[in-house]
């Protein structure tokens, strides 16, 4: 299933923002009240002045600053377009349903007579160039070919494996080298 690009909301990104700063004001000591940097350049806080050595940059009332926002996640390289219709435009399904059968049905079958149904598949693709290029790259496409093989998967599955053979032999190899007279 394909989800559009999701869009930068500001309330999810707001609210992570407060959730760190709240947690962070609450794992920060209470009582640390004096902001010192020492010689290495380490900062401490303390509820104390800054002992000899290190150097007070300011005293706080709290805590200390909340740390820095969080890096927003790295952006989602687009997904390449396809060309034709989305998965869910039925605009094209009369010239691209077609297709999708015949394919079905040559997935289905041509385990049964690999070297027939290989010639025919290159037959049936040469006559449908122009409509496959076309569509065979699009969502819809795409989906309907799945949905397609998923239902005759569970025809077959019903029927069983010698009434599949049989039909693959004869009827569908019959049916698919006439259309491609």
């Amino acid at each position: 299933m394909h989800h559009p690009p999701a869009t930068h909301k500001p309330w999810p990104q707001a609210l992570l923002c407060a959730s760190l700063a709240a947690c962070a004001l609450f794992t920060a000591p209470a009582s640390a009240h004096f902001k010192c940097v020492n010689a290495a350049g380490k900062t401490m806080y303390q509820d104390t002045p800054c002992p000899a050595g290190t150097q007070p940059v300011s005293r706080a009332s709290k805590a200390p600053p909340p740390p820095e926002p969080a890096q927003a996640p790295a952006p989602q390289k687009p997904r390449p377009m396809r060309s034709g219709p989305g998965a869910n435009d039925a605009s094209a399904d009369t010239a691209i349903l077609p297709l999708v059968t015949q394919q079905a049905l040559f997935d289905t079958c041509s385990s049964a007579q690999p070297d027939r149904y290989l010639e025919v598949h290159k037959r049936w693709r040469t006559q449908h160039q122009a409509a496959l290029e076309q569509y065979e790259k699009s969502d819809r496409y795409q989906s309907l070919r799945r949905k397609a093989g998923q239902q005759a998967q569970e025809q077959w599955s019903l029927a069983g494996a010698e009434a599949k053979a049989q039909y693959c032999k004869g009827q569908a190899l019959q049916m698919l080298e006439q259309q491609l007279k």
